[in-house]
């Protein structure tokens, strides 16, 4: 008589996961997996998981792998186990009874084994420039959401928001801002409030990386650094992203335009974001880099450019402080080529979006490079 197979529900990883990967060789390196779900027999004594290569895949298939099987009684069941890097993947999870006959299974798809970003700021580093741009690729290895926006989706622009999830003071500090713009240019398409960076971004990383690429923005426009301290809404929002994700590369923290109006010292925003980490640190128990962008600009009818210093300054302070790295001079990126203006939202044109997500690439590629080094470093044995 041949045994029941039972179907397993698979709760994580859900559909478009993108897992941060621990090694980045040999190969495209490798990474943890933990899938659960429920709907595991009571029969069930070990538990295997693969991963298959879907259409076009980046990397290698994992082949049959115990996962150390977790089971509870009301069938809950749990794997763990380490995979190749690359994407996407269909992961197949297959349950065995005492004599090595398959009990359960299931698959999720598609999954990810790659980079993952915490991008954090204003506005930006959120969805408010000049043209919607898409990811390139042609298996749209880009994810991206919010902890407002929590299910992974495509990271086409306009990227996933946060909108409810501010504290008061942020929001009746940011609808002054937004009361002093000009909202009479069009809408739609190419609305100056749909554009990010973050899809250049992740089309250069896909070609000079090829893993899958996961962005979880807690990105909130207008906001200034004192909003984003220790208890705030705001830092909920860091916190539950970084939670969300369990793991991740790098922040790529991208802000300054509001000090620069509100007149913050270059001590205080120094203080004021080793605080913010340090808090993160301690409330995830995860220790990553935050890359800092020089972001300190914004095309105004008012010259700034003084005030501009103090900020510019404390950036490039941070970036040589432990747990920090540079990120992009995106400041440099000054002139109608690359601002759109204030009568256009007063943000990045599409050609600007396009070099300030190549930049932010060329950050991101060099802390990896130096990762590789590291890693190779680690491997030659000792003499």
């Amino acid at each position: 008589m041949t045994a029941v197979v039972e179907p397993l529900a698979i709760i994580t990883p859900r559909p478009l996961t993108v897992l941060q990967r621990t090694s980045v060789h040999p190969g495209l390196g490798s990474g943890p997996l933990r899938v659960a779900g429920t709907g595991a027999p009571a029969g069930a004594v070990r538990g295997e998981l693969c991963t298959v290569a879907c259409a076009e895949a980046y990397g290698e298939p994992t082949a049959w792998t115990d996962g150390g099987l977790e089971l509870s009684a009301d069938g809950h069941f749990a794997l763990n186990a380490a995979v190749g890097a690359g994407g996407w993947f269909q992961v197949q999870v297959r349950l065995l009874d005492a004599d090595g006959v398959v009990v359960a299974q299931g698959v999720v798809e598609p999954v990810g084994v790659g980079e993952v970003f915490v991008v954090a700021g204003q506005s930006y580093a959120a969805s408010c420039h000049e043209r919607r741009l898409v990811i390139e690729d042609v298996m749209a290895r880009a994810v991206a959401a919010s902890p407002e926006e929590p299910d992974w989706r495509y990271a086409h622009d306009p990227q996933p928001r946060i909108e409810h999830r501010i504290d008061l003071s942020a929001l009746t500090e940011i609808a002054e801002v937004l009361a002093e713009l000009d909202l009479s240019y069009p809408h739609g398409e190419h609305s100056p409030f749909e554009g990010s960076v973050w899809p250049a971004f992740a089309n250069a990383m896909l070609r000079l990386h090829r893993v899958p690429v996961a962005l979880m923005h807690a990105t909130v426009g207008a906001t200034r650094i004192g909003f984003w301290t220790p208890g705030s809404q705001l830092f909920t929002n860091l916190v539950d992203a970084v939670e969300q994700v369990g793991d991740y590369r790098a922040l790529l923290w991208q802000q300054g335009e509001s000090d620069v109006a509100h007149g913050t010292t270059t001590d205080e925003y120094v203080d004021a974001l080793v605080a913010l980490r340090s808090a993160l640190v301690e409330r995830t128990d995860i220790d990553r880099p935050w890359l800092v962008a020089r972001s300190t600009h914004h095309p105004t009818g008012e010259d700034r450019e003084e005030r501009e210093v103090a900020i510019n300054q404390a950036q490039q302070l941070l970036a040589g402080l432990p747990g920090f790295r540079p990120g992009p001079d995106t400041d440099s990126l000054r002139g109608s080529d690359h601002r759109a203006g204030w009568f256009r939202g007063a943000h990045f044109t599409a050609q600007g979006q396009q070099a300030a997500g190549l930049m932010w690439a060329g950050e991101v590629h060099t802390l990896l490079r130096e990762v590789a080094a590291q890693e190779q470093s680690e491997a030659v044995p000792a003499h």
